[in-house]
Formats: C-alpha cells, structure tokens, sequence
C-alpha cells in the first residue's frame, strides 16, 4: 500500500482514506488477500480531497483516472468522510466512482446520511480480524470485481 509522499507511478485502483494505522493495516491485509495491490492509503479527509482532485500538496498530480473504488473512514481529521463523499458526489470527476464508507461507527444516523450522500455502502468495521478481512475482502469483490491478472 502506498502513502501520498508523491505521484504514483503505477495506476490507483483503490483510494484508502483511514486515520488509524491499525485499521489502514487490516484493510490492506484484506486487500491483498483480495488480490489488491494498487491501493493509495490517506490519513485524513484533506488528503483525499487533495489526490481526487489534484489540489493543495497533490497540485498538479496526474487525474486518478484509474480509481474504481473509495473506501471512506467516516471519523477523520480535518475533512471528515461525509464531507469527502458530498464533495465527490458533486464533482463529474469523482461521481461516477462507488464509495464505500467503512466506519467503527453502528449509529444508524451516520449510516443513512451516508447513504443519502451517495455512499455505495456503509460498514461497520468489525472488531475480529477475521470477521474484517473477511468484510474488505467481499466489499471490493461486490463493488470491484476481482483483481487483473498481472
């Protein structure tokens, strides 16, 4: 999984965008398990903005052309999740891309703003690792598909 240190070189498929190194670590392990490699992990909602649509540190980066799904945490500093996926839903650029909000968060409240947003679908991130592989695993194959053969 690659951080926003730089432009990446190889396509994103899957935009990460997750404060907690913990669960940005299961997630991954349930991508890669998935067959997932090309995943770009943000640590906060700023972040994400700012490689969706090459502002602030990402200023003239490349267009994420390659992207086919977000996974949103929903609790983020700076710009929360919501925020990020309102902001997608409005923009041609990023509209078209399924976002997965991935929250520790069962509240039903969040879950139907979220899904009132836009939000393909909203998760609660088990606390059994099992159980969370297994959740990243069936989430991006559901909205995905399976990974190209390399």
């Amino acid at each position: 999984m690659r951080t926003l240190t730089h432009p990446p070189v190889a396509p994103m498929e899957l935009l990460l965008a997750e404060d907690s190194p913990h669960d940005a670590r299961y997630t991954e392990m349930g991508l890669t398990e998935a067959g997932y490699d090309s995943v770009l992990w943000v640590r906060d909602g700023e972040e994400a903005t700012d490689w969706l649509f090459s502002e602030g540190v990402c200023a003239g980066w490349p267009e994420p052309s390659s992207l086919k799904l977000v996974l949103l945490d929903l609790h983020m500093p700076k710009i929360n999740g919501l925020e990020v996926l309102v902001r997608m839903k409005a923009s041609e650029r990023t509209q078209h891309i399924p976002v997965m909000i991935f929250s520790s968060s069962a509240m039903i409240d969040f879950q139907a703003e979220a899904l009132a947003a836009g939000a393909a679908e909203y998760a609660q991130k088990p606390a059994n690792l099992d159980e969370y592989l297994a959740l990243v695993k069936r989430l991006v194959n559901q909205w995905v598909g399976p990974p190209p053969t390399r």
